[in-house]
């Protein structure tokens, strides 16, 4: 059975949103299962840390604030963008060779779009380093035949121990494999519970002690993952998330009609499934709802 999200407004509930999720064990066992968790997904951008685990065994030579930047999703704030600066100018190039749409950082004062302040454009800078080092094409690195892109799909796999069901196009131009929740929970765990130098174990101290470099300064995933010193969280569109600990425990929750407003309640849930909390976490537990300017309401999981 599908988790429920309730928005109530002044006493009212006025919508819902239907959720999965899925939160294992350090042993890798189901504690909590709602919804479809076998079913077929599309975790968009929670996938980072695997394709940024395909380039590093690839050859791709980043680490700290930098390998956390091509797991993100990141709010084009001015460190962002002069991070996926340095991950081109270190093999050569710059913004000219990005492939992913122009857009416009989440700092609205600016007024001109441009590829690097698209939120992935440190995966995208990430990529192109990738392919200068094995001398690959960069001009068709987002396509799927691309030999950086099989590695990447290897890589999924591999770490969610399913056959890539379907490929489709994520918003940025990249690849997107579908697999199941229950596949890339699995994939998770396999970051903290790498062994120390690992490429997966990089990965995980990169995005736990970088939080801000994977979402943005004031971003929920940040928030949470700095409440819970050893969590790696990362989001994906569509109100996708996954996380894992440093033990094992880990989890993803997909919001049935992608509506972001329900996903953090829902991870919170999770975490709290698996015993881990933290005071910081009660402010996220639920969402306000405003009306007038001052709150009304909120968005809450259902206590039925």
């Amino acid at each position: 059975m599908s988790l429920v999200v309730e928005v109530v407004r002044s006493g009212f509930v006025e919508s819902t949103h239907r959720a999965r999720m899925l939160a294992v064990s350090a042993e890798g066992k189901p504690v909590q299962a709602h919804g479809a968790v076998d079913a077929l997904a599309s975790p968009r951008s929670s996938m980072k840390p695997l394709q940024a685990l395909g380039m590093l065994r690839s050859g791709l030579d980043l680490d700290g604030e930098l390998l956390a930047l091509a797991c993100a999703s990141h709010s084009g704030e001015p460190f962002h963008v002069d991070g996926a600066r340095k991950i081109l100018a270190g093999v050569g190039l710059d913004e000219s060779a990005l492939l992913c749409p122009e857009d416009y950082p989440d700092d609205r004062t600016v007024t001109t779009k441009a590829r690097i302040f698209m939120n992935c454009s440190g995966k995208h800078s990430a990529m192109l380093a990738t392919c200068v080092v094995n001398g690959w094409p960069l001009e068709t690195y987002l396509d799927p035949a691309h030999p950086l892109q099989r590695a990447i799909r290897e890589t999924v796999e591999e770490l969610t121990g399913e056959r890539v069901a379907a490929t489709g196009v994520d918003g940025c131009g990249a690849p997107l494999f579908f697999v199941s929740m229950v596949g890339v929970t699995r994939a998770f765990r396999a970051f903290p519970l790498g062994e120390q130098g690992s490429p997966e174990r990089r990965v995980y101290e990169a995005m736990t002690t970088h939080p801000e470099w994977t979402s943005g300064t004031t971003r929920l995933e940040a928030r949470l993952m700095r409440a819970i010193p050893g969590l790696m969280v990362k989001a994906g569109a569509e109100a996708f998330d996954a996380f894992a600990y440093s033990d094992g425990r880990a989890g993803t929750v997909k919001i049935e009609d992608g509506s972001s407003r329900a996903r953090v309640p829902v991870t919170v849930a999770a975490l709290r499934a698996l015993g881990l909390d933290a005071p910081e976490l009660d402010a996220m537990a639920t969402a306000p709802l405003l009306g007038g300017g001052r709150p009304v309401g909120e968005v809450r999981l259902s206590a039925s």
